[in-house]
C-alpha cells in the first residue's frame, strides 16, 4: 500500500504535482480576496487570514463596518489541500495526520488569543452521514473511537516534543475539539 504523501501525488489532477495546486490556491483566495494573507505552513498546507464579507447596508456607518472588517483578522483559516476525486469516509478522515494536524492547528489558534475554522478542499464529496453519526456518538463506533485516542495522543505528544505541554484544560478538552472539528 503507498504511504500517505504517495497517494496524494497519484491523486493529483491535470498533472498538477505538489506545491503546484497549493500556489494556485493560495492564489485563488487573494484574487478572489477570500483572506488577507495566506502562508505555507508546516505539517499543514495553508494558513489563511479570512477577509470578512463587506457590510453593504447604508444605515450602518463606516466606521462600524472598518471595525468589522478589523475583528475578522482576529481569526485563522487551516487548509488542507487534497487533490482526490474520492469519497471522504470518517475513516478517510481519521487516516494519516489530516485531523491530527487540524488539532494542533486549532490549538494553536487558541494560544494565540484567535479564533479558528478547518477546511479540508478536495474535489471528493464528504460521506456526511457517516461523520455526523460517528461525531454524535463516537463510543458507538469503537474503532474509529480507538483511532481518535490515537489521534488525541498523538497530538498531545508533538506539543509535548516541541517544549509546550498542553495545560490541563486543554488536555481534557481535546477529545471534544477533534469531535468537533470533524463535526465541520
Amino acid at each position: 500500500m503507498a504511504a500517505g504523501i504517495d497517494r496524494e501525488v497519484l491523486e493529483d489532477w491535470n498533472n498538477l504535482k505538489g506545491t503546484a495546486y497549493h500556489f494556485l490556491y493560495a492564489l485563488w483566495l487573494l484574487l478572489r480576496r477570500k483572506a488577507t494573507t495566506v502562508a505555507f505552513y508546516q505539517g499543514n498546507d495553508l494558513l489563511a487570514q479570512p477577509v470578512a464579507p463587506p457590510i453593504l447596508d447604508s444605515t450602518v456607518p463606516s466606521s462600524e463596518v472598518v471595525s468589522r472588517a478589523v475583528r475578522s483578522e482576529t481569526q485563522d483559516l487551516w487548509i488542507q489541500l487534497k487533490s482526490s476525486t474520492s469519497k471522504w469516509t470518517c475513516t478517510d478522515l481519521l487516516n494519516d495526520n489530516l485531523l491530527a494536524n487540524f488539532v494542533c492547528n486549532a490549538l494553536t489558534s487558541q494560544r494565540a488569543g484567535r479564533d479558528w475554522q478547518v477546511r479540508l478542499a478536495s474535489q471528493g464529496p464528504i460521506e456526511s452521514d457517516d461523520v455526523r453519526k460517528f461525531t454524535s456518538v463516537p463510543s458507538s463506533h469503537p474503532r474509529l473511537s480507538a483511532r481518535l485516542t490515537e489521534i488525541c495522543e498523538a497530538v498531545r505528544g508533538r506539543f509535548l516534543t516541541q517544549g509546550a505541554p498542553l495545560d490541563d484544560r486543554e488536555g481534557a478538552s481535546l477529545r471534544d475539539l477533534a469531535v468537533n472539528i470533524l463535526s465541520h
